[in-house]
C-alpha cells in the first residue's frame, strides 16, 4: 500500500504538529512532538510520534523515519510540498491499531 504524507501543521501545543498520512485508502492523523536538547553545546533536535504512530509503524521504521525527517524539517521552519509518497506498507505484519483507526 502506498503511503502519503499529506499535510503537516502546528498542534496546539507548542512543538506539536497534526500529521495526516494516507495509507492506501485509510487516512490516519497522529500527534508528533519535537524537542530541541543542547549537548556539549549543540542542539539536538529530536521529533517523536504518539502512541498510535508508533503502533501502526512498528513494522514499517523505514517509513517512519521518513515521516521524522519531514516533520524536522518543519520543525527547523524549511519549507516542504506535500502531499508526498514516502514508500510502500509492508503488510506482512500488520498491527492491530492500524486495522481499527
Amino acid at each position: 500500500m502506498n503511503v502519503q504524507v499529506l499535510s503537516i501543521e502546528p498542534g496546539k501545543e507548542k512543538g506539536t504538529f497534526n500529521v495526516a498520512i494516507s495509507i492506501g485508502d485509510r487516512q490516519h492523523s497522529f500527534t508528533m512532538k519535537g524537542e530541541t536538547n543542547i549537548i556539549a553545546n549543540k542542539e539536538l533536535h529530536a521529533i517523536m510520534g504518539d502512541k498510535d504512530f508508533w503502533e501502526i509503524f512498528k513494522f514499517n521504521q523505514h517509513l517512519a523515519q521518513e515521516v521524522y525527517k519531514l516533520t524536522a524539517k518543519v520543525y527547523n521552519g524549511k519549507d516542504v510540498q506535500l502531499p508526498m509518497a514516502i514508500g510502500e506498507f509492508s503488510t506482512a505484519e500488520v498491527s492491530p491499531a492500524f486495522l481499527q483507526i
